[in-house]
């Protein structure tokens, strides 16, 4: 697949109190799921930043989007978006979960923002 990745990083110091390999499953969780559910020409946008005393790490891509109807669930165990009979993306409904069961130990917060057919932001953020 075609896969460009534009990134922005807080450039000031911030000290996180992170387990990092966990945080980077994490991270690689929601990337995985950017480059499975898109097309041929994937675009991804990584953003970090310091913001008053909270540190967002924000992924986004131009993938197929998630309706507002899944989206209060897409971070439960064992949840799939339903696409009718096909399911040509293979996954077991863990990933998600996953990556939001590791921000709340790091008692931070995880959320989204998409629109079917316009991609989907995730959005992490971790007290400082």
């Amino acid at each position: 697949k075609n896969i460009k990745i534009n990134y922005s990083i807080e450039v000031r110091p911030v000290q996180l109190h992170i387990d990092r390999f966990l945080m980077t499953t994490a991270v690689n969780n929601i990337l995985d799921n950017a480059v499975k559910y898109n097309n041929d020409s994937i675009h991804i946008s990584l953003e970090t930043k310091l913001e008053h005393d909270n540190y967002y790490i924000t992924i986004s891509d131009n993938g197929k989007g998630i309706k507002e109807s899944d989206q209060k669930r897409i971070f439960e165990k064992f949840y799939r978006v339903n696409t009718g009979d096909v399911h040509d993306v293979k996954g077991l409904g863990l990933g998600l979960f996953y990556a939001s069961e590791i921000v709340k130990a790091h008692q931070g917060k995880i959320t989204i923002n998409s629109r079917e057919g316009l991609g989907a932001s995730f959005i992490i953020a971790l007290a400082v």
